[in-house]
């Protein structure tokens, strides 16, 4: 077969069957953890198709199971100059800078998320945004796993923790509010956060709470006229900037999501978060 595969080339028409081919004979070696033999094979299946993303990414997979970082980096990122909209290209990438650059993880892992959020990555987030000393980031992750995924009582307990000093002095209702929450019930999170507000109309945190809440309802010009609002209270806030940005965005208003993300860059200029949706 391999015989066959090699003659194959020969015949342009030909040669991204003869990739394809190749990448199959390479499953049963990664299934048998054969990572040299899935890393060769691949690589040759990439020389034979060098415009199919597929190929330096399988290879990379090998190389990164056989706990060879650098050269798995460099496969993913030639992996991603064919195809920029892989999510596993950049969960991959993000995976291996954990160690050493926290910085590059988390831009790995936003980018990641902003195609396709899957609990790990965001776990792997939070993770680096603590690391990076950005704890409120941290928080503001968590709390969105623990209201995406109810039972994840790990997310719902570093949430808690993360917040526990300040919100042990909260009201009932905002601790409600934020209860609901994370627990995606957003109706009963919306009522408790308005009630709070009905008694303590100029509290920050609850208006940054029911902003976040409205943002998660779809409700964006509600939350742009509550983010705006807050921001008048805590104008050097970089979160409330960065959720007034997305609130923007998701309005289809570009020109004031830049402007607002770029000053919540200025404030926070170790944001992972906010410098990746500077640049989208």
């Amino acid at each position: 077969v391999i015989l066959v595969l090699a003659v194959l080339p020969a015949l342009p028409v030909l040669s991204i069957y003869a990739a394809s081919a190749i990448s199959k004979v390479a499953e049963p070696q990664f299934k048998s953890g054969r990572y040299n033999a899935v890393m060769h094979l691949h690589e040759w299946a990439g020389e034979l198709d060098p415009t199919s993303s597929r190929y330096p990414f399988r290879r990379g997979l090998g190389e990164e199971l056989a706990g060879e970082f650098d050269k798995a980096s460099r496969s993913f990122r030639t992996a991603l100059s064919l195809q920029p909209y892989f999510p596993n290209l950049y969960f991959h990438l993000g995976t291996i800078a954990m160690s050493s650059d926290p910085a590059r993880a988390s831009a790995a892992f936003y980018a990641n998320v902003a195609f396709y959020q899957t609990q790990t990555a965001l776990h792997n987030l939070a993770a680096m945004s603590l690391a990076l000393g950005d704890s409120s980031s941290a928080s503001s992750i968590y709390q969105e796993i623990a209201r995406r995924y109810p039972d994840d009582d790990r997310a719902r307990h570093n949430a808690e923790a993360l917040r526990m000093p300040e919100n042990q002095l909260r009201p009932e209702m905002y601790r409600r509010a934020l209860e609901h929450y994370q627990k995606n019930r957003l109706d009963l999170a919306l009522t408790s956060a308005q009630q709070h507000l009905a008694a303590a109309p100029a509290d920050p945190e609850g208006l940054f709470i029911l902003g976040r809440i409205l943002f998660n309802q779809g409700d964006y010009r509600k939350a742009e006229d509550v983010f705006l609002k807050f921001l008048r209270m805590s104008s050097e806030d970089a979160e409330g900037h960065y959720y007034l940005a997305s609130a923007y965005f998701f309005q289809n208003r570009y020109g004031d999501a830049v402007r607002s993300y770029a000053r919540a860059a200025e404030i926070n200029p170790a944001s992972p978060k906010i410098l990746y949706n500077l640049g989208v």
